[in-house]
């Protein structure tokens, strides 16, 4: 028995596009593992459950697209493999929630993926296969019941590179065991995973109405974020007198531009008009057709710093106990083990 059957479809069309939220792709893996930047398991996990089927592709991967084939004929040329056409979408037959499309496969039926790079993408090549599409080989592995891959990438349009992936069963092991609990404990029982970025936390946000009485700790976090926003507000204030003095200047100089020997250093013109609907006069005039086609949506929660009275007045005069100068939120957040999302963010943001 063959390791996978063929999904039959065109690629690219909507039939394609919904077969592929059947099962999990290759290159989605590394996203449920938290090895890729192009997604996480929570949107792959949304992505699975949204019956909207879209897939527009990128400049980037158009291009990537277009080139496999000169990658391809230079792998058979310099590399004596003989490289055959893509199967199309595969699903496994022994883990069934598990797909590939390889981008060509050789005659010994192993994965053969092909991969552009640029020069902003040198330092992810720096040690080898970067570990996304290092997974995604090892997936394409599986499907295909093959113990060895290989991957060919194109750096600069003029430096091609070639590995040789060999089969290592503990991570296909770990593979197997992460995306069957992804699969059968949040897709199948349609229970999100955990966010793992700031911008997720609002997609699961619970707003249970409940009230989480903090420490000092929160005290201080606190106030030093008033003290903070207090520290933007004026020089938002600052940089908008300055705007509304270089307006006038313009204004009684009949000008659009500001400048210092010929160069450009301020601007004040209008933008071309934009168009806009006119949903009060629409309303008035079809209201049928406006309760037909209305929607509604849910509201994405709002954080929001509470001024408190009693609070501001006593610290007025002196901050709480256990501040000191130069101290930061960022120092006093750090010390909650439950902000790991945001401490990850912000190494990253600092690194």
């Amino acid at each position: 028995m063959t390791a996978y059957r063929i999904l039959t479809a065109t690629a690219n069309t909507p039939e394609w596009l919904t077969l592929r939220k059947s099962i999990i792709g290759a290159s989605e893996v590394a996203c449920i593992l938290g090895l890729s930047h192009y997604s996480t398991p929570l949107g792959i996990y949304l992505d699975k459950l949204n019956p909207n089927v879209t897939d527009d592709m990128t400049e980037w991967q158009e291009w990537g697209h277009r080139l496999e084939d000169a990658i391809a004929t230079w792998v058979a040329d310099k590399k004596g493999l003989t490289v055959l056409p893509s199967p199309g979408l595969l699903q496994s037959t022994e883990y069934p929630w598990l797909g590939a499309t390889p981008d060509r496969v050789t005659d010994l039926g192993e994965p053969l993926e092909l991969k552009t790079s640029d020069r902003f993408m040198a330092d992810a090549w720096a040690d080898g296969v970067p570990d996304n599409y290092l997974i995604q080989v090892f997936v394409q592995m599986i499907v295909l019941g093959a113990r060895r891959g290989y991957l060919a990438v194109l750096h600069g349009g003029n430096r091609p590179e070639f590995y040789v992936i060999e089969w290592d069963q503990q991570v296909v092991d770990q593979i197997i065991s992460i995306t069957k609990d992804f699969w059968q404990n949040n897709v199948m029982a349609k229970t999100p995973p955990e966010p793992t970025t700031s911008e997720e936390l609002a997609l699961t946000h619970r707003d249970s109405g409940e009230t989480l009485d903090g420490d000092e700790r929160l005290l201080m976090a606190w106030y030093l974020d008033g003290q903070e926003r207090s520290a933007y507000k004026e020089a938002d204030a600052r940089i908008e007198s300055v705007k509304a003095a270089y307006k006038e200047l313009l204004n009684v100089t009949n000008k659009s531009v500001l400048a210092y020997q010929g160069k450009a250093l301020y601007t004040w013109k209008r933008p071309k008009p934009t168009t806009s609907f006119d949903m009060a006069l629409f309303k008035a005039e079809h209201p049928a057709l406006v309760d037909m086609y209305t929607r509604e949506h849910p509201a994405a929660p709002r954080f929001l710093r509470k001024d408190t009275k009693a609070l501001n007045e006593e610290f007025a005069t002196d901050p709480p106990e256990g501040w000191e100068a130069g101290l930061t939120v960022s120092d006093v957040l750090s010390d909650y083990g439950e902000l790991t999302i945001w401490k990850k963010e912000q190494k990253a943001h600092n690194d």
